[in-house]
């Protein structure tokens, strides 16, 4: 009985020590602009759990990201038409990553991909839909 109970926190503890290191060098981007809510010509009215843009001419968007992602790719894809409808690349990781897309009325998902200089991960995405649009 005692050669499991080893065994087990043998394998509890590789298993924390390895968790340990993983998140260290993990590749991440998150989208932390626009936040969630119902804006009114770009300006958030209502907080919400949606995403719904009434007016305006363009949405900005920001995102952090780990220390390794060198580069972002900010798109903007038409869901009912299974279109690309713009996509903006960011190399200036000193400041965060941003970007601007002008808007249409339509349905979207935003995504950002970010590249990393990391073999095991070298792409982060993030991504959230749907982003209601009446221009």
């Amino acid at each position: 009985m005692k050669k499991y109970l080893c065994y087990v926190a043998t394998i509890l503890l590789l298993l924390s020590i390895n968790v340990n290191f993983s998140n260290a060098t993990d590749s991440w981007i998150k989208i932390i602009e626009p936040q969630p809510g119902i804006y009114l010509n770009g300006e958030k009215i209502i907080p919400s759990k949606i995403y719904v843009f009434i007016g305006g001419e363009s949405i900005a968007v920001s995102a952090n990201a780990s220390n390794n992602i060198f580069t972002a790719y900010f798109i903007l894809y038409d869901i009912i038409k299974k279109d690309l409808v713009e996509g903006v690349w960011d190399n200036t990781a000193s400041n965060g990553f941003s970007c601007e897309f002008s808007l249409n009325t339509g349905i979207y998902a935003l995504a950002v991909a970010g590249f990393a200089l990391d073999a095991k991960e070298p792409v982060a995405i993030d991504w959230i839909m749907p982003v209601i649009v009446f221009a």
